[in-house]
């Protein structure tokens, strides 16, 4: 849980728990809600000075409905139902209750008013707490089908917000789930149950809590959302069924392409995607997440590959000659748990490599034995963690890292985490503002962080269109163990292809994967050949 990464500052600036009082519904609560409850249970920075029951309204959803919830959780089955019924009486029973009469409020010095209830707060409340009435909001300011709207226009991210009095104090951006409202409402709001905790360790830490414009405001989160209408799912079905029937010809294969410049350094890759050779892997498999190093008398590039159907993926190495001659790729490093994203770290005057381990919940460092063959397991840095796509770097004095960690039963490529040592080898602390960023068009690293033109530099995934769909490059504005402020200044998309998610680069040589669309048959391959040479 978030209660397990992000840690309270030691230099805390306020000296008091936030008082925090909660509403929530008779009877079970959405077990979203239950989370929250955990969290606040345990929570050092908050004081739970009562919980309040609200009636439900009481309210049967059309049968409409009701038969396309039942079908949508029927074909897109999801693990954990953030709106399962959830008895929560025995973990609140040490809680105080609370009165909601308006004068019982008188004197008991609310900061916070969590509203968890499928019901507003009753009318004089909201006028008590001093730091504002707090709840969830599921979709884009206005919207009157939250979720809904966004998946039949086919939006590419979905709001999900934490207002406070009715202004966007924490804010958060997912990929909108194509067909499925269920299984998109899932991952949206299993990520939102830690909005609470988050912002209330915020406003502990600086005795304040950001605020963004005034929003309308929206309804509590239901468990009976809206449907589409019949003629939404019409055209829905419609996409659907051209997106399967392209897949059943084409097949989607991410590949390597590189450049070779004398002007490309580390610190200068080359952003002319034109001008790249594009390698071709075997029909049943595919390469990504390229590193380069410069090695012998060309290049040495380690990257993942993964044989479609098996499991799991492995780094293998190729090597690029100074006229551009390509080796064929042989495995240097293979376990029993997935392997990608093989992350290289010259330091010490050894190679090191820190692959993308999540599978095995674990972030590794590995030592060259003989680079770029053989490899020793040196340590584990961080346990415990589903992290994704480490990056290391060094800045003041300090190394840091970035990957990507999710909430349970949410998806992993939202939200990004920073944490700092004072070497490579560790202890790692957590930033303490983690997640540091929660955007699925912007989080999820995507290649060393280089300095240029006097500031770091930091690429980006952007998922919003599908997996890895293209690139964005941030400055580091500010960057401290308080800190974090980063701003975009370049996006870049794969030309030719359908995704961009990897860059990299080191004297003389560019490096990137792309996603390319390649016949599924053998008779589609020959047409295309055909076709290509009449042409």
């Amino acid at each position: 849980m978030a209660d397990d990464r992000v840690r309270r500052s030691a230099d805390s600036l306020a000296s008091q728990p936030v008082r925090v009082a909660v509403l929530i519904d008779h009877g079970d609560v959405p077990a979203w809600v239950a989370r929250v409850l955990d969290d606040l249970l345990v929570a050092t920075e908050v004081t739970l000075v009562g919980i309040g029951r609200v009636e439900r309204p009481s309210e049967r959803p059309p049968l409409w409905s009701r038969l396309y919830r039942a079908f949508d959780a029927r074909v897109f089955p999801i693990d954990a139902d953030p709106f399962a019924p959830t008895d929560v009486t025995e973990r609140i029973a040490a809680a105080p209750s609370l009165d909601l009469h308006p004068h019982a409020w008188e004197g008991i010095g609310i900061d916070v008013l969590l509203e968890l209830s499928t019901a507003p707060a009753p009318q004089g409340l909201a006028r008590r707490p001093k730091r504002g009435v707090w709840t969830i909001s599921h979709g884009a300011p206005g919207s009157t089908r939250p979720g809904v709207d966004e998946l039949v226009a086919q939006a590419p991210v979905t709001e999900v917000s934490l207002l406070v009095d009715g202004a966007a104090a924490y804010r958060t951006w997912s990929a909108t789930d194509p067909v499925s409202l269920g299984r998109g409402r899932a991952s949206h709001y299993w990520k939102a149950s830690a909005f609470m905790l988050r912002a209330l360790r915020e406003l502990y830490q600086t005795g304040d809590l950001a605020r963004g414009e005034a929003a309308p405001r929206r309804a509590a989160p239901r468990a009976t959302a809206p449907a589409p209408r019949a003629r939404e799912l019409v055209s829905l079905g419609a996409t659907q069924v051209r997106t399967r029937v392209r897949k059943l010809w084409s097949l989607d294969q991410w590949t390597l392409a590189f450049r070779a410049d004398p002007a490309t350094t580390e610190s200068n890759p080359s952003f002319d995607l034109e001008r790249f050779t594009t390698l071709s892997p075997p029909t049943d498999r595919f390469w990504a997440d390229p590193f380069v190093a410069r090695h012998g008398d060309g290049w040495v590039v380690l990257f993942e590959e993964k044989v479609y159907g098996r499991r799991p993926a492995w780094i293998s190495a190729l090597h690029i000659d100074r006229h551009g001659t390509v080796t064929p790729p042989v495995p240097v490093l293979q376990c029993d748990y997935h392997l990608s994203y093989p992350f290289l770290l010259r330091w010490q005057d050894t190679w090191w490599m820190v692959p993308e381990t999540a599978r095995n919940k674990t972030i590794e460092l590995w030592r060259a034995v003989a680079f770029p063959h053989r490899w020793k397991r040196e340590r584990v840095l961080v346990d415990g963690v589903q992290a994704v796509d480490p990056t290391l770097f060094e800045h003041d004095g300090r190394w840091w890292m970035f990957c990507n960690i999710g909430e349970p039963h949410a998806s992993r490529e939202d939200e990004l985490h920073l944490f700092h040592a004072t070497s490579p080898l560790g202890p790692w602390t957590p930033h303490p503002r983690n997640p540091i960023k929660s955007d699925i068009r912007s989080s999820r690293p995507a290649g060393r962080v280089f300095f240029s033109d006097g500031a770091w530099h930091r690429p980006a995934q952007d998922g919003s269109d599908g997996y890895g769909s293209s690139l964005v490059v941030h400055r580091i504005e500010q960057l401290d163990p308080r800190t974090y402020r980063e701003v975009a200044i370049r996006r870049m998309a794969a030309t030719g292809g359908s995704g961009l998610h990897t860059i990299n680069a080191c004297d003389g040589m560019t490096v990137i994967d792309v996603r390319l669309a390649r016949p599924r048959v053998p008779l589609v391959e020959r047409f295309t050949r055909y076709r290509s040479r009449r042409s």
